[in-house]
Formats: C-alpha cells, structure tokens, sequence
C-alpha cells in the first residue's frame, strides 16, 4: 500500500554524446518526526526503517520529501541512507507555514538554485487556504548540459 505515497520517476536525459539514466522519487514520509510535536508522534523506529528500505530498494539519484519534521529528522535519515551506502551530499530545505512539516530534496547532483516559495496561498469556493508546507522549487545541475527544476508539495 505505500505505493500511494510514493512515487517513482524515471528521467532518461539525451545528452551530446549518448543518453545517461537518472532516478528521481517522491515520497510523503508521513511526519517524520523524532520527538512528539504538539498533538503529533514521533514517527517509531520500525516505521523509519522501512522508509530507508524503501529508499535503499529504489536507490533513487533525487529524492523529494513531504511532511519532513524537524532539520534533524532529515539528518538522522541522510546518517541511516549513507549507513546503508546511499550518500546524498546536497540538500534544499523547505520551512513553510506549519512549524512541524516541511519538504526536503536529497540529491546526488549539486542543487544549482532553491527557489522554493513559503507562503502560498489559493483560492477555493471563496475562501483562501494557505499551502502548509510550501513549495519547493529546486533547480538540480544533473551534469554540465543539463539541469531540470523540481517542484515538491
């Protein structure tokens, strides 16, 4: 059943001298969180296991997080994904309005811009609604021809 929160994307890029593959995945890890927030609970060790092996399964090049918790929930994932040899050394981090979410993209290519926006709002039968964890828009430098722009809600 976790294919309804996640989402793979195979990207296959033509360059001048052949084609070169490349991952990207997204994934609602449902409020990865190490401690309690408010009425919120921490996520529990097995549930974060079986987000790396998800991750470690599909190996993606670019992942793109949704209800991240805290800057140290990303960290404590990036530490368990290199303990099982996925190293993402670039990151964009995303604080929208909701303290406790936010959206994270771990990379293998250098992030070249973070254009991601805090506050959004729409417009639905008359009434605004913010977006509670933003928008990321990330710009992701894949080799020196190409780079792509990520969005990530």
């Amino acid at each position: 059943m976790f294919w309804r929160w996640l989402f793979t994307l195979y990207v296959t890029v033509c360059v001048l001298h052949g084609t070169e593959t490349f991952t990207v995945v997204t994934y609602n890890v449902e409020n990865y969180f190490l401690a309690d927030f408010g009425t919120r609970k921490a996520k529990p060790e097995a549930s974060r296991m079986k987000v790396v092996e998800f991750l470690e399964a599909i190996d993606a090049d670019v992942i793109a997080l949704q209800e991240m918790g805290r800057r140290a929930a990303l960290t404590e994932l990036r530490g368990r994904l290199k303990a099982k040899g996925l190293d993402y050394p670039h990151e964009a981090w995303v604080v929208g309005p909701d303290p406790a979410i936010h959206l994270a993209v771990l990379s293998r290519f250098p992030i070249a811009k973070n254009r991601s926006h805090k506050q959004v709002s729409y417009l639905l039968d008359r009434k605004r609604f913010q977006v509670s964890r933003g928008i990321g828009e990330v710009e992701v430098q894949v080799n020196s021809r190409y780079r792509f722009v990520l969005f990530n809600a």
